[in-house]
């Protein structure tokens, strides 16, 4: 839990860097809101403002932490865990999911899709970044390469997680991406994975098993609000 709510923080602070670091290239704010290029980065950090900043934001004023949900399905023998989170809230007689953030039918979002959300957003947040600061900037000399071990790992790490969801949108649905890691790494995919799909659930058999809300007591609070996901939908890429 404490880890999910750092990411979160993590990724809403890094869209403030990103601002900063837009004005520190101008001599005023209106000549910075005004560039072609800013505006391209403004428009490529919009997804991540609207969603997991205004998780943090909430997080932060409202004092509501972020829960833990968990759906168990189960291929002929081998039990796998999905984990989710959602925002909790108060309507003044139980505790539940933020409504704002989890209507429609979508009280979880799951783990994966949190994970590739802001994966997403760092790179094409540094990519088009770097394409603004190099057509401001003039620069005198050929900038030096930069190694990319960290990236790679960061890679290499969430291409070993399953990719599922429990009916919201996920990057993977609607983008089509290529990666070229470092041989040298280690990587043992996870069942579900990019680089080891899910099997076919009519050729293994499956079924439901348990599902769980973590929250955690307070000794004042007695009524939990409970609503379950739709679906748990499994990612199968080629």
């Amino acid at each position: 839990m404490d880890r999910i709510e750092l990411v979160i923080y993590s990724a809403a602070e890094h869209c403030d860097d990103l601002d900063t670091i837009c004005r520190t290239l101008f001599p005023t704010d209106t000549l910075c809101a005004k560039n072609a290029n800013v505006r391209r980065l403004k428009e490529a950090m919009r997804p991540i403002r609207k969603t997991i900043a205004s998780y943090a934001n909430y997080m932060k004023h409202s004092h509501n932490r972020v829960r833990i949900f968990e759906s168990e399905l189960i291929f002929a023998t081998r039990s796998v865990v999905f984990p989710g989170f959602f925002l909790e809230s108060s309507d003044g007689n139980a505790i539940r999911p933020n409504p704002l953030f989890h209507g429609n039918g979508l009280p979880v979002v799951s783990l994966s899709t949190l994970i590739w959300t802001i994966f997403h957003f760092l790179i094409e947040s540094s990519s088009v970044l770097a394409m603004a600061a190099t057509a401001i900037i003039e620069i005198a000399e050929k900038p030096t390469e930069v190694g990319t071990t960290i990236l790679d790992k960061l890679i290499s790490q969430i291409m070993e997680l399953p990719a599922y969801h429990f009916g919201e949108c996920h990057l993977l649905q609607n983008c089509r991406l290529q990666f070229h890691v470092d041989e040298s790494l280690e990587f043992e995919p996870i069942r579900g994975s990019i680089a080891l799909p899910w099997p076919e659930l009519e050729t293994v058999g499956s079924q439901i098993g348990y599902w769980a809300y973590r929250y955690s007591g307070d000794g004042v609070t007695r009524a939990f609000s409970i609503s379950l996901p739709r679906n748990l939908s499994l990612i199968r890429l080629n």
